[in-house]
């Protein structure tokens, strides 16, 4: 395992988190169906931990793409990284809409999130081995 692109890959996927719950992208969207959320930036210490989060979930996938054989490349990551999202991340919100009445549009938000975070990061630790 390549732990620089751990380190890039969960660097990135926060990036693009940032820019996805933005005001250009889905922040506004997600403000308007969930009150609770606010448009203002978090603490230092929130914005560190989920930077140490995002590079942990790199690590995670990375844990996963290294067992594919050493000859796969960055496409077979992602096929996996799409599988991995389908059974954890799309699924487990299926059960949060029907079980805890989530709404369907914020678990597409945050699932549609997950999605591109475990392809970026797929693409990146699957092509930098």
């Amino acid at each position: 395992m390549n732990i620089v692109a751990v380190i890039v890959a969960g660097v990135v996927s926060w990036l693009v988190s940032f820019l996805y719950y933005s005001p250009l992208l889905l922040g506004m969207p997600l403000q308007a169906l969930d009150p609770k959320i606010s448009g203002d930036l978090p603490p230092l210490w929130k914005v560190g931990a989920e930077i140490v989060r995002s590079i942990a979930i790199a690590f995670t996938i990375a844990m996963l793409v290294s067992f594919l054989p050493a000859t796969a490349g960055r496409g077979a990551a992602m096929v996996l990284g799409l599988w991995a999202w389908l059974g954890y991340s799309a699924l487990m919100w299926m059960g949060a809409i029907l079980w805890q009445n989530a709404r369907w549009q914020l678990a597409a938000i945050y699932s549609g999130e997950m999605l591109l975070k475990t392809l970026i990061v797929t693409a990146i630790v699957g092509g930098w081995r």
